[in-house]
């Protein structure tokens, strides 16, 4: 049997090059599973404070609070603040076509009291209770698609506003 190296007072066969490389890259994982935690408790992974957000019109009279980061298959909603134009009985909001394609709507609250297609639009009319009095819109909603989804919505015939979403498996 080939004699050990002595360790102070042991016989022990050891590598300290590669001890200490193993080391290195432990400290490397912990790092990264740290980072993932954090991210995770944020909000990148959904439900957080990374997750949620707001985006409106220059004006302000289209307001949408939505989750950035959503589940395939899994049950999400858009709060919606649409304000009508002063004295209007209506209020017209236009939906990018290829934004909805990508949904499984479940549920739209106040329901809309019509609902039509123009050029890779969907628009969606809902009625004004006090006329020029904003209307909160709800939309119940499930993802089936992956991976990045861009929105576009347009209040009457006002600039759009466009937000991403990104849809996890």
């Amino acid at each position: 049997m080939a004699d050990l190296p002595r360790v102070g007072d042991l016989e022990l066969e050891e590598d300290l090059k590669f001890q200490r490389g193993e080391w290195i890259a432990q400290r490397i994982g912990w790092g990264v599973m740290a980072l993932v935690v954090i991210a995770a408790l944020l909000g990148l992974f959904g439900g957080g404070p990374l997750s949620r957000a707001t985006v409106s019109d220059d004006q302000g009279l289209l307001v949408v609070d939505y989750n950035r980061f959503l589940r395939h298959h899994k049950a999400d909603t858009l709060r919606l603040k649409l304000t009508p134009d002063h004295g209007a009985n209506e209020v017209h909001l236009r939906v990018s076509a290829d934004y909805l394609d990508a949904l499984e709507i479940q549920q739209i609250t106040p329901e809309p009291v019509r609902m039509t297609l123009e050029e890779g639009w969907q628009v969606l009319v809902f009625r004004v209770s006090q006329p020029g009095s904003p209307v909160a819109v709800t939309v119940h909603f499930e993802p089936d698609d992956f991976g990045s989804l861009t929105a576009q919505m347009r209040l009457n015939d006002q600039s759009p506003i466009v937000f991403e979403q990104f849809i996890y498996p």
